[in-house]
């Protein structure tokens, strides 16, 4: 093998791991974006769970007063 083919053969290398490298990067890079848009929405979704909407409170309420208890959880008597 000739100085000249090495330097080709070597040159060709370098382009191959230089390209799945960069690929390697772009991949890493959407599954982290992939990770956090999908952390965000179940922490998103979690909150609209645990949060009632004012008209759901007041359902809640109204319910717990014909339940026998008032607006505050406690049983009246």
């Amino acid at each position: 093998m000739t100085e000249q083919e090495a330097s080709l053969l070597t040159s060709e290398y370098s382009h191959t791991t230089e390209g799945s490298l960069i690929s390697l990067l772009v991949c890493a890079g959407v599954v982290v974006v992939v990770v956090v848009v999908t952390e965000w929405a179940c922490v998103q979704s979690r909150r609209r769970a645990t949060d009632p909407k004012p008209y759901q409170q007041a359902t809640l309420e109204l319910i717990g007063v014909f339940n026998g208890y008032d607006s505050a959880g406690t049983l009246t008597p």
